[in-house]
């Protein structure tokens, strides 16, 4: 069965020498598989390599229902040189491997929810159990327990999901003209923790092949100052500002105010296909001093 578009389906994606209109013309039962590599430069740098398998399950007028399963991880990075240690860091690092997550998109294929919280729980369970039986007591055990499920959890775990499935597919739904720049509005995670960051999105069609039916995209995004000060709001009521003193209170204004998120990705599109073909994703985080680099590169089988 073709799943619903948003224009009436032809097959085959509106294209000219000028524009081109992205849409989703994905099938039930549809599989694709990219290679993915992740590449962390700063506090704590790092490299992962795994296989992301997408797989359209099904389809309405308005949304898509799709499952993402992750495999072969690979963990590449400096581990402590204490046998013990090195173990710990290494299966808390391949938590995901093995995550099966399911979520709904609009029709554009970007996520709406999850589906399978419930699995995804069950898996991160897992996890920290296979973690936690490095612990030599209890009471080790209870103080790993409090450490890691910081950020081995349900949340941290299927929002990374739904962020790599975003990045493959946030690209459809918009009929792009060559050259022109597009802005729009989105969310990210906040690095400093609590409700997620407005940011204002502009991309561009920089290149486009007709005969081969692909394009390719850049898109850079940063904090839209027009919604940092709600999101301090948040993050400040979150953290229980009326506890906090005065000179507390403007010393995390500072650090929110000066903190700065930027993200630059390219994207190649098959046309016809509809599925990324190409997506690089590098994140800049600089927040006190600090300066993190993450770099999400996917590859399609």
């Amino acid at each position: 069965m073709i799943l619903c578009c948003a224009v009436p389906c032809t097959g085959q994606n509106v294209v000219n020498d000028r524009t081109a209109q992205v849409i989703a013309y994905w099938e039930a039962g549809d599989v694709q598989h990219y290679d993915v590599e992740r590449v962390k430069e700063g506090r704590k740098p790092g490299k992962s390599t795994f296989r992301m398998t997408l797989r359209v399950l099904d389809g309405t007028d308005s949304t898509y229902v799709i499952e993402c399963l992750y495999s072969e991880l690979k963990v590449e990075a400096d581990l402590p040189v204490d046998a013990r240690s090195r173990e710990l860091m290494d299966r808390l690092m391949k938590a995901s491997d093995g995550m099966r997550v399911v979520c709904t998109t609009d029709e554009t294929g970007i996520p709406l929810s999850l589906v399978n919280e419930q699995e995804v729980a069950e898996h991160v369970r897992g996890a920290l159990s296979h973690v936690l039986e490095l612990a030599s007591n209890d009471a080790e055990r209870e103080q790993m327990e409090r450490a890691f499920s910081t950020v081995l959890n349900t949340q941290v775990l299927a929002q990374s999901a739904l962020e790599d499935i975003g990045n493959i597919l946030f690209a459809f739904g918009v009929e792009y003209e060559l050259g022109k720049k597009e802005t729009v509005k989105a969310q990210i995670p906040n690095p400093l923790g609590g409700s997620a960051l407005d940011v204002k999105q502009e991309f561009t069609m920089t290149a486009l092949d007709t005969r081969k039916a692909t394009a390719h995209m850049s898109m850079t995004q940063r904090i839209d100052p027009e919604g940092m000060e709600q999101g301090l709001e948040r993050l400040l009521k979150s953290m229980g500002q009326d506890g906090m003193s005065t000179n507390e209170r403007k010393e995390m204004e500072s650090v929110f105010r000066e903190m700065k998120v930027t993200d630059t990705m390219e994207i190649d599109i098959d046309l016809n296909g509809a599925w990324t073909r190409y997506a690089q994703l590098v994140r800049v985080v600089e927040v006190m001093g600090r300066r993190d680099v993450d770099t999400r590169t996917y590859t399609l089988r």
